[in-house]
C-alpha cells in the first residue's frame, strides 16, 4: 500500500519496480521511474549514510558542537528556535535589516 504524501512513514512502503534495494551493477533507468518511486531511492541512498558517516575535518567537528551548544544553550534559556516565515520572506525581500 502506498501512503499519501506527507504521511509518516509513506516512503518505507513504497517498492521500486525493477530496483532490488541492494548495491549491484544493475542500472536503475531514472527517467522511467515516477516521483515517488525517485523519492524511494533518495530514502534508501540516504539511509546508507548511516552506517558509514561521512570524515569530517577537526574544524567541521568544532563548528557542529559549537552549533549543538548554542541550541543547547538557546532550549535551557526558553528562545524561539527559528524565526517566522514572514520574517525570512520580509528579509529576503529586502524589507528589513535584521540579520
Amino acid at each position: 500500500m502506498v501512503r499519501p504524501l506527507g504521511h509518516p512513514g509513506w516512503l518505507g512502503r513504497v517498492r521500486l519496480r525493477g530496483y532490488d534495494g541492494g548495491m549491484s551493477n544493475t542500472a536503475v533507468n531514472i527517467d522511467k521511474m515516477s516521483p515517488t518511486e525517485r523519492l524511494d531511492l533518495i530514502e534508501k541512498l540516504w539511509e546508507s549514510l548511516a552506517d558509514s558517516p561521512p570524515d569530517l575535518t577537526a574544524e567541521q567537528r568544532a563548528e557542529l558542537r559549537r552549533r549543538s551548544g548554542d541550541l543547547d544553550d538557546d532550549i535551557a534559556a526558553g528562545r524561539p528556535l527559528g524565526r517566522p516565515w514572514a520574517e525570512i520572506r520580509a528579509r529576503l525581500n529586502g524589507k528589513t535589516d535584521k540579520p
